[in-house]
């Protein structure tokens, strides 16, 4: 299966519904408010292992000298910084979120041309295990 604008027949993820929500809110929030004029994307995909959840923006994108510290914590970036709201913080608890799941996250991104971020979450197994578990 490819990325699916439809997710009917995309497994369950094994995660905690409220967190889940927090991540997909922390990464819309910044690519919305990166992204002046443009389009943001969400896809997600399974292929017989995690689940992979894609957020990307046609915005600013990051300079890759910054990309190294960008999920650490009260990080912002010089160049967008004081255009915008935020701690820095929602990156960081973004990765410690999926991490905590048992998946993994990480950014693409080229200045000027926007930013894709990719986080994966295990599937349910079971699919009786899957009732109150959230369907992405």
């Amino acid at each position: 299966m490819g990325w699916s604008g439809n997710p009917s027949g995309v497994p369950a993820a094994d995660a905690d519904r409220t967190k889940l929500k927090q991540i997909l809110l922390n990464l819309l929030s910044n690519a919305v408010k990166f992204t002046a004029a443009g389009r943001v994307l969400v896809r997600v995909r399974a292929e017989g292992g995690p689940l992979h959840v894609m957020v990307a923006d046609t915005g600013t994108g990051i300079n890759a000298a910054d990309l190294p510290r960008l999920f650490e914590p009260f990080t912002r970036i010089e160049s967008t910084a004081r255009d915008t709201d935020g701690t820095g913080l929602g990156l960081m608890l973004s990765k410690r979120l999926v991490e905590l799941h048992g998946g993994r996250i990480w950014v693409e991104s080229r200045e000027t041309q926007g930013s894709t971020f990719h986080f994966t979450l295990p599937v349910v197994r079971h699919p009786a295990a899957a009732e109150g578990l959230v369907t992405v």
